[in-house]
């Protein structure tokens, strides 16, 4: 591991067995060669990615804004959002819509014609199979229901089922190596030498910092929780610093959040 930090082991262990389905690694991963392999699975067909960015923030019409996890433009303009969702109430087909709109704004507040507006996926990728109709992938479009052809609107909505990982198909190989945290594990080159240099470089350095940070909120939260808990029965702040080993700079920053 290329880490020079000295991080506890469990942190460490935690690191180490991030996936692609994982939001801290998936924002440090997903690069051109990585978005192409998993854009060409899904849709079935080469392209080539100009560029990809991870936690992109969109605005809108009305001002308020949202982040996509994935946002990528190939060669023809075309436009992707990928979302990863491992939890169920994420992924509600509401929040296809939703991004689908937000989407929209970005193209309408850079574009002047509605005739000039690109073609745009919403792919959402999720952990189980959200749709619960046993299929591997679920292609959302738009048609005209007396004549069942397509309303043209260029706007395309597909989701994933990320329990459907039958290796002897493409997309459930994907499946495969976007849940696998062991890069000797992931058949694709392109993904599972991407995991190693994020593992087993200076990256993990970052991810560690993430996670610990994380871990030290939350354990000042829960602190700072316990303090109020006991302000509330009586106890003086000296009797409650005393009897929770909580030191005096620590003790100056749960006051300033108290005087808030």
């Amino acid at each position: 591991m290329g880490s020079a930090t000295i991080f506890d082991a469990d942190i460490i262990k935690k690191v180490m067995g991030y996936t692609y389905m994982t939001d801290t690694f998936m924002n440090k991963a997903f690069n051109k060669p990585v978005a192409e392999h998993i854009l060409s699975v899904i849709l079935e067909r080469k392209l080539t990615v100009l560029s990809v960015e991870t936690q992109h923030d969109v605005g809108n019409l009305f001002g308020r804004g949202c982040r996509f996890d994935v946002w990528a433009v190939d060669d023809n303009g075309v436009r992707y959002n990928i979302e990863v969702q491992n939890a169920n109430e994420g992924a509600d087909p509401k929040r296809a819509r939703y991004n689908v709109e937000r989407a929209d704004s970005e193209v309408i507040a850079k574009s002047t014609d509605y005739k000039d507006f690109p073609e745009l996926y919403v792919i959402m990728i999720t952990k189980e199979d959200v749709l619960q109709k046993g299929l591997p992938i679920y292609h959302v479009e738009r048609y005209i229901k007396e004549t069942m052809t397509p309303f043209g609107d260029a706007e395309h909505v597909i989701s994933v089922n990320g329990s459907a990982k039958d290796a002897n198909t493409p997309l459930g190989q994907l499946m495969r190596d976007m849940q696998e945290p062991d890069a000797s594990k992931i058949g694709c080159p392109e993904l599972a030498s991407r995991m190693v240099e994020i593992k087993h470089g200076e990256e993990i350095d970052s991810m560690c910092q993430e996670l610990q940070e994380e871990r030290l909120k939350g354990i000042e939260e829960t602190q700072l929780k316990n303090v109020k808990s006991l302000i509330k029965k009586g106890f003086t702040m000296d009797w409650i610093c005393d009897a929770l080993g909580i030191s005096e700079a620590d003790r100056d920053k749960i006051q300033k959040q108290l005087d808030k």
